[in-house]
């Protein structure tokens, strides 16, 4: 049960970090320009989920 446990945190916390890294730069970009493109969207997905996997040794798991 500990390591289903374990999957799903890590998967949540990848998914939050990555959502809201993209959240942001979207909205830096609509505030900067006053529009996104789709190059800008995917670049913002892109960054997210680097991000995200940048910071996967800082995740923790309890158990």
């Amino acid at each position: 049960m500990d390591i289903f446990r374990n999957i799903l945190a890590f998967g949540c916390t990848f998914y939050l970090i990555y959502f809201i890294t993209s959240s942001v730069l979207n909205m830096l970009f609509v505030l900067t320009c006053g529009y996104t493109t789709s190059v800008q969207k995917k670049a913002a997905i892109i960054l997210g989920i680097i991000a995200a996997s940048l910071l996967i040794p800082y995740y923790y798991y309890p158990a």
